[in-house]
């Protein structure tokens, strides 16, 4: 019966080529469009974006207008995968553009915000991802949005506001895929505020011992002005008086050496310790701007898109 209507269609030049393929497919395996989605989620699933991308595609070209938007998303997400952030984004947004009320839209908000935080756009993602917040509810990537936007006021220099929602997230999102990342950075900014007020304190430390070295300088020259002075008087002193005298002067002189000994070594070792503490901030630094760009790596698409079946993979 089918080769009977297709050779019909075919006589009157009625049935588009494209249409007779869906229609074709559709006694075993569904509509063609679907099995495109279906094949470009399970290569999208196996890391491979080029071959998904292409599936997408087709998908989208053949798919009804009511379920562009599914397929759409997912070609953003193949190029965000491929780190081509440029065409990532003229497609997400297309998709926010002519798709406002399709289940897709709110994340193609929050995609991108992503891309303007890996762009260093970071007051526009802050933005975006608040849009996104308002425009979802119960999403499972809300929790990475509220990452996003603490990381963005963290890169801005507003560590206490970044530190708010680095809690917010570890705090209400537990399952979030940036619960860990999140605890690492409220870690990281505890002990980069620990670091400070003991560098701080060193150097509140160091300051008092070279008021004490000035101090001790100042004695030192009023002592050398006095045994000048006793020098003098030697001279009219008796022999008795005289050895007395220098052996008390060099009592004190032996004294105020071994102080200045001590003044000397503590003053260094606490120089020592603000050089050490300032190398481990700028370290800890390095660590957390190298931590901000694995996340930005690692989350290509895992974490916010990977791992998705074929059901999942429009949501």
């Amino acid at each position: 019966m089918c080769k009977k209507i297709f050779l019909i269609c075919l006589f009157f030049n009625i049935l588009p080529i494209q249409s007779f393929f869906i229609y074709a497919d559709e006694k075993n395996d569904g509509p063609l469009y679907l099995q495109y989605f279906k094949t470009g989620s399970e290569n999208f699933n196996d890391s491979k974006y080029e071959s998904a991308l292409q599936q997408f595609r087709k998908s989208a070209d053949l798919s009804p207008s009511y379920l562009k938007s599914s397929s759409f998303l997912m070609i953003g997400k193949c190029y965000m995968a491929l780190e081509d952030y440029t065409e990532a984004e003229k497609v997400f947004e297309y998709l926010a553009s002519n798709f406002r009320e399709s289940p897709e839209y709110p994340e193609s908000v929050y995609q991108m915000g992503r891309i303007d935080f890996i762009n260093r756009n970071y007051e526009s993602s802050i933005d975006k991802l608040n849009l996104f917040i308002e425009k979802t509810d119960n999403n499972p990537l809300e929790g990475n949005a509220l990452y996003w936007i603490a990381e963005s006021l963290y890169n801005l220099g507003h560590t206490e506001e970044a530190l708010k929602f680095y809690r917010i997230v570890t705090d209400k999102y537990k399952d979030s895929y940036k619960y860990e990342a999140a605890n690492y950075k409220i870690e990281l900014i505890n002990l980069g505020k620990r670091e400070q007020e003991l560098v701080k304190l060193l150097k509140w430390s160091h300051e008092e011992s070279l008021k004490e070295r000035e101090l001790f300088i100042k004695k030192e020259k009023e002592y050398n002005q006095a045994i000048l002075s006793y020098q003098k008087k030697l001279s009219v002193l008796s022999a008795e008086d005289t050895n007395s005298l220098l052996l008390s002067l060099r009592e004190t002189n032996n004294v105020l050496k071994k102080q200045l000994e001590v003044q000397t070594q503590t003053i260094k070792v606490l120089e020592d310790k603000i050089v050490l503490l300032e190398k481990s901030i700028s370290l800890k630094s390095g660590s957390a701007s190298a931590v901000n760009d694995a996340s930005v790596s690692n989350t290509k698409p895992a974490g916010d898109t990977a791992g998705l079946s074929s059901g999942q993979a429009g949501k």
